[in-house]
């Protein structure tokens, strides 16, 4: 168990929320499947809204292809990202633009900033049932935009 895992799950039992560990996604057809005893599992699984979770860090290709097939599925799945700083929360704002506010200036300042921000978005989530299936994958896709940038920027071309 990662410290940020122990982090959250702290912090959901402090709010009184109750949700599940290692939770099976029930979904058969997954493509990255080989076998028929592989199962997809989800870090954490808030039984109230049905909504299950991916708990990242260092995001690889393959991880940020299987979450963007996971988010187009009949699920509710949340993407809690926990150390990429520059994860665009912002495109997605559950909150109305409060995002922003008191944004620290800092990459370690951000990420903090993030982590708190994504737990307050779970306890929401779980207490109120109201998951926008869009929500992860909105940021998903920009945190790949700005992947896709970086290359740019540093070799002048993308291809």
């Amino acid at each position: 168990m990662s410290k940020l895992e122990e982090r959250i799950y702290k912090e959901l039992k402090d709010r009184n929320i109750n949700f599940e560990i290692q939770k099976i996604i029930p979904l058969d057809n997954c493509p990255w499947k080989k076998g028929r005893n592989i199962k997809s599992i989800s870090d954490i699984y808030l039984p109230k809204s049905k909504t299950y979770i991916e708990i990242k860090g260092f995001m690889t290709i393959f991880a940020m292809s299987k979450m963007s097939w996971f988010c187009k599925q009949n699920i509710n799945y949340y993407i809690f990202q926990g150390t990429e700083y520059d994860w665009p929360i912002h495109l997605n704002d559950m909150f109305l633009n409060n995002y922003s506010q008191n944004r620290p200036n800092t990459k370690t300042g951000i990420l903090n900033h993030n982590i708190e921000y994504q737990i307050k978005e779970l306890i929401e989530i779980e207490k109120n049932c109201n998951f926008d299936n869009n929500l992860s994958l909105t940021r998903l896709q920009g945190f790949i935009k700005n992947r896709i940038n970086e290359y740019v920027e540093y070799n002048k071309v993308w291809y």
